[in-house]
């Protein structure tokens, strides 16, 4: 797994020792969770923290709408280059699977609330320069409706009309153009709405929720390709028989999907086989919080601390920035990394390949992994921009950073497609590789025994200077000992076993007990 005995920049930002001093609470959080929490940026490590301390919600949670937040606000500013040449847009995708309770909707409208304010001065500010460009139409519509009369009528006299045709194509040069609606949030929409929406109003958005079942059990999860070429930042033509065609150009895009485990679960039943084929998992950085065991209660504290007024107010910021963006249309600045932030890459790159190694049939997590750098050096120049604005290179300790966290997403997701995501084929490899190990190990024996009926436990005593080589594992010791806990579910681990039996790689020899109860004897076939 990732980030095994690394050691992270604790310092990259350039703060003063006083400030330094005050990380007692982070640095308290980063060792209970193991979440770097302050090797972020001041800004995001501090309103992270807070809401923690304010909310008592999962860090996890948390962090994944904070770094969408700033994905969707820094998106349109920032595109980063790659050591070999390839220049790709800083956006994330980010899936939080949480369930009811886990107070998804409270950290999502702390956190978003400057861009959804933003959003909503806009959209009174649209309606208001619509109005302005009805007007204007108005105006050019009559012009052009004179001139045409005055065309006409010099056609029909056979009089030379050169002046007009030259005013109508003046006419149709400057035709007033339409209002851009500064949209920054998509949330339940269909493909083609959002797709209109990139094309008309501005190609900086995202795709955001708080209850992604609309996503998950709607029209929008059916074009995985356009999402897809959304992330890559590649152009997209939009073909459509009953409607003029369009292409959206230079598109950022974010996401942020929190959905619950029990959704999450139907969907990918579904349509995971696609999904991960597809790649589009693959470039989601993914939080799996399981439930709490007991509710989360109100807290006492005030949401509204100065450290998320602080992050709000740099929020605020970059959206007065990106406004002024849109309006001069400038592009986004390419940020590059430095020599060692280069070779750091390099390695994060070989210690993917070692991990991609260690699954070599489960395709889902070797596709998240080949992913997985990318979005580490995406992350890197969020964080980057976030901090300093002017410079242009990304450095080592800003990409470690950013590294440790993508390790961190890594091995979540790792666990995750493992063991609540594996597929029957997959448990049963892990199953089949698990009764291996178990059976070359001696040291388990007694534990083998353990689990023997009677008639075993008492050869095993009166022979005590020889123990028999033992060839099988009783299934009941087998749900007890086994490290995926998932698999000490019965039909789990039933229907690993029954795979299993049905590719003749084992055997289970089932004997009836005197009390009426069943022992399983499963036996490797060679």
């Amino acid at each position: 797994m990732f980030n095994d005995k690394m050691s992270y920049p604790f310092r990259p930002w350039g703060e003063p020792l006083e400030e330094a001093e005050k990380m007692s609470l982070s640095r308290e959080l980063a060792k209970n969770t193991g979440y770097p929490v302050d090797s972020l940026p001041p800004v995001l490590r501090n309103v992270i923290t807070a809401l923690c301390r304010d909310i008592s919600a999962p860090i996890e949670l948390i962090t994944g709408t904070v770094l969408s937040a700033v994905s969707l606000a820094c998106q349109a500013f920032i595109e980063i280059q790659f050591p070999d040449g390839r220049i790709k847009p800083c956006s994330l995708y980010n899936l939080v699977i949480a369930d009811s309770g886990e107070r998804k909707s409270t950290i999502y409208s702390l956190v978003m609330k400057p861009i959804l304010e933003f959003e909503k001065t806009e959209k009174k500010n649209y309606s208001d320069a619509l109005l302005i460009h009805n007007a204007q139409m108005l105006m050019w519509n009559a012009t052009n409706k004179s001139v045409l009369r005055k065309l006409t009528q010099k056609i029909g006299n056979g009089e030379d009309c050169q002046s007009e045709q030259d005013e109508l194509k003046k006419l149709a040069l400057n035709q007033p153009p339409p209002p851009k609606k500064i949209k920054l949030i998509y949330t339940d929409t269909t493909p083609e709405a959002m797709q209109r929406g990139l094309y008309d109003n501005i190609p900086t958005a995202g795709l955001m929720s708080d209850e992604a079942s609309v996503f998950f059990e709607g029209r929008a999860k059916n074009n995985l390709g356009f999402l897809n070429e959304l992330w890559d930042g590649a152009p997209v033509d939009i073909e459509r028989r009953s409607q003029k065609s369009f292409s959206i150009d230079d598109a950022h895009f974010t996401m942020l999907l929190m959905v619950q485990y029990d959704v999450f679960i139907q969907y990918f039943k579904k349509h995971g086989r696609k999904a991960a084929s597809s790649g589009f998992l693959s470039r989601f950085l993914i939080s799996f919080i399981p439930s709490s065991v007991t509710p989360r209660l109100s807290s006492s504290n005030i949401a509204n601390s100065k450290e998320l007024v602080c992050f709000h107010e740099e929020i605020n910021i970059l959206l007065l920035n990106l406004k002024e963006q849109l309006q001069k249309g400038k592009k986004p600045k390419t940020l590059k990394l430095t020599a060692n932030a280069q070779t750091e890459l390099e390695a994060f790159y070989r210690k993917i390949e070692d991990e991609i190694s260690t699954h070599p049939k489960n395709n889902a997590i070797k596709a998240l992994l080949m992913k997985l750098a990318e979005n580490a050096l995406r992350l890197a120049g969020l964080l980057h921009y976030f901090q300093y604005r002017d410079e242009d290179e990304i450095s080592r300790d800003t990409l470690l950073c950013a590294i440790y966290f993508a390790g961190i997403y890594g091995n979540q997701a790792m666990i995750l497609f493992s063991t609540e995501l594996a597929t029957p084929e997959q448990d049963a490899e892990y199953v089949y590789n698990w009764l291996k190990r178990e059976l070359s190990n001696i040291k388990n024996i007694g534990g083998i025994f353990a689990n023997m009926p009677d008639d075993l436990d008492d050869a095993a005593e009166s022979n005590q200077k020889e123990i028999p080589e033992i060839d099988f594992v009783i299934k009941s010791h087998m749900r007890r000992s086994i490290s995926n806990s998932h698999l000490r579910n019965n039909g789990r681990l039933n229907a690993a076993l029954k795979f299993l039996e049905e590719e003749d790689r084992i055997w289970i020899d089932r004997q009836r007990n005197t009390n009426g109860s069943v022992t399983e004897k499963i036996y490797l076939k060679q």
